[in-house]
This record gives structure tokens, sequence and C-alpha cells, in this order.
């Protein structure tokens, strides 16, 4: 899922960047480690980005990492070329950022950082950078935002048949477990509890008196009531019959440990009909969303790709 880009965390990301690097190491900090369409992507460029990922600790300035540390460079390297492709088609489709709105972010962006701006200033320098150098970075990301969002974002549609589709075969996403209430009638001799349940079922006799007076099942002076339960803990004879039961609705007479029995559905929780699809449709629709933007994204960058001259020296 592509996730807006979030600017507020920009300022984190450069007052985290190394300072300038010493005399000794400027050799190895400005090896070029790949060529995007012409542009260069620095050692020193990549090191930043090392420290700026979650879990990661920066690579040795000698060279190269060794095992999963060189895989995790190598997908921040190809991070770092998607960025730069997104960046550079920006260009050529004359996507432009306006002063205004930069300043407008750059002070959000001081704001919610609790810093005056000559706090942030003094910030900025203490790793070697300035404010106009923020403030071309703050740039850069709003202009590839606004290109995800033309080129994404808004060529992505979802309907209505999809949403009910993507919640039908995903309910468990959506849904927490299903629970019935349930109370049940279990007795030795057929033809009397299909007798009982005629009755039941004209109005003339009570459940849950039947239940106390007659099953041999659990909780029979309860009623026969098995309380809140998961349906899926239920037993595979229990749950076929509850599938066909509406709350309220008594069974027919059915086969059950060496008896038979009657089953009353007082109550289902959770469940998938139309009710349970309104209550989460927009947490659907979101979900499906993300889905097809991602997926659209990755297009976009493949087809980005495939029209680029990238050269990868790593």
């Amino acid at each position: 899922m592509i996730r807006r880009i979030d600017l507020g965390v920009v300022l984190v990301l450069v007052l985290l960047f190394l300072a300038c690097p010493a005399q000794g190491q400027e050799e190895t900090v400005n090896e070029i480690v790949a060529v995007v369409n012409g542009e260069a992507v620095t050692r020193f460029e990549l090191r930043n980005e090392m420290k700026n990922s979650p879990g990661s600790s920066p690579a040795p300035v000698e060279g190269l990492q060794q095992g999963a540390g060189a895989d995790k460079e190598r997908n921040v390297l190809r991070s770092m070329i998607n960025e730069r492709l997104l960046r550079q088609e920006a260009d050529r489709l004359g996507i432009t950022v306006s002063d205004d709105v930069v300043g407008d972010r750059l002070e959000r962006i001081r704001r919610e950082n609790g810093l005056s701006r000559e706090e942030l200033k003094q910030e900025l320098q203490k790793r070697g950078r300035d404010l106009e150098q923020f403030r071309q970075l703050i740039r850069r990301k709003i202009k590839v935002n606004r290109l995800l969002n033309t080129m994404v974002r808004q060529k992505v549609v979802v309907t209505e048949k999809e949403i009910r589709g993507y919640f039908r075969k995903n309910k468990s996403e959506f849904l927490a477990p299903r629970e019935v209430s349930l109370s049940l009638i279990l007795m030795r001799d057929r033809e009397k509890l299909q007798s009982l349940r005629a009755g039941i079922s004209r109005g003339e006799k009570s459940f849950s008196r039947v239940a106390r007076r007659h099953s041999r099942g659990p909780n029979a002076e309860k009623g026969g009531n098995m309380g809140m339960v998961t349906f899926k803990d239920l037993q595979e004879k229990l749950r076929d019959v509850v599938r066909g039961l509406e709350p309220g609705e008594v069974s027919s007479v059915f086969p059950f440990q060496g008896g038979y029995a009657l089953l009353r559905l007082d109550q289902e929780l959770s469940g998938g009909g139309e009710e349970a699809f309104s209550r989460v449709r927009d947490e659907v629709r979101k979900k499906l969303y993300a889905r097809k933007v991602r997926q659209r994204y990755e297009e976009y960058l493949d087809k980005l790709r495939s029209k680029a001259v990238v050269d990868i020296r790593l």
C-alpha cells in the first residue's frame, strides 16, 4: 500500500543526516553507487538513507555491508532509485510547487516539532545543512506526492461489486469471530421429542420449560441455555444445524450424542449479513483501495523503469 508522503517527518530525517565526512573518507563516501538517467547516487547519500531506515546501523565507510546488511543496503538503494525516477518524471511533466506551498509546509513542520525559527536554523546548521536545502527537500517530496496523486491514486476506482466480493472472501479480516447463544434439548425418545417440538412450534409449550422437564443435556435446569459460544468452537454437527437457523428459530429433531436433540438459536453476533457488511463497508473499501493503489504504483514504477537508464554499481 502506498502511504501518502508525510512531510511532517522530513525534519527528523534531515536532522539525522551525517555531518560532512572527514578528509580521509571523502573519496569513499563520494563513490557513485548508482546512476539514474544520468543522475548520480553517491555512497554518502546512501549512508544517510541507511541511517534513516528503521532498525539499521550505518555501513562501514571502508566497504559494503555483508550478508543481511548487504541485502538491506541494496533495498535502500532501490528505494532511492525509485524516488529519483518519480522526481524526474514529475519534472518532465512540469509539476511545480510554489514557494508559498513550501513555506506553509515548512512552518507546519517547525510547529509540529516545537521549534522556533532560529532553533530550526541552528539544528540544521549543526548537521551542515541550511534552510534552503531543507526547503528543496520539502519541495521534492511535495512534487512526488502530486505526481502520485495524478498518476496513481486518482486512477484507482473501487466498485461496489468489488467491495462486496472482497468482503465475502475476507470476512475474518473485518469481523470479530461469530458468536452464538444456543439452547439445547437432548432426549433418547425421538418420537416424544418430535411431539414436544410440535407443541413448541404451536406456542403451546415453552422451550425452556420442556428443557427443564425432559432434557438430559447440559444446563437442563437453566432451560438448556448453553450461553454465548464462538461458532467455530461448536461441534461440526451443531455448526451444520445453526447455519440453517435464524435468531429465535428452533431446529428440527436431529441425532446427537447417542440420542436426539432440538436446538434454538437465541442470539447471533458478528454475522456476515447485510448489517455486518454495512458496519465495515468503509473499512473494506479502504483495504481494497490500498491494495489496488499498491498494484497501480508497482505497475507505474515498472513503466518508468522500462524507459529509464539505470546503472547500479553495488
